[in-house]
């Protein structure tokens, strides 16, 4: 479903969707706007995930592991 919002643009903005929006084959400005919107949520959605991915391999980095070894070492090694 979608929702009405407000926003404001730069005039400059505007003159340039109103005068080219059917040029570039949009059937309303509304349409343009929307695709437009779309995009710019989808590159920011994409920044969050890559700056979501970097937090969290730093914090695996962070963590300490256990040595699944450990226990193969030892002075009775050779006789197990």
């Amino acid at each position: 479903m979608m929702t009405q919002a407000k926003f404001q643009i730069d005039q400059e903005d505007y003159d340039f969707i109103k005068s080219t929006y059917k040029l570039l084959d949009y059937n309303n400005y509304s349409e343009y706007m929307r695709d437009a919107i779309k995009e710019k949520i989808k590159a920011d959605r994409k920044k969050l995930r890559e700056i979501k991915r970097n937090l969290a391999m730093e914090h695996l980095g962070e963590v300490a592991y256990k040595n699944h070894f450990e226990t193969l070492d030892g002075e009775d090694f050779e006789d197990r």
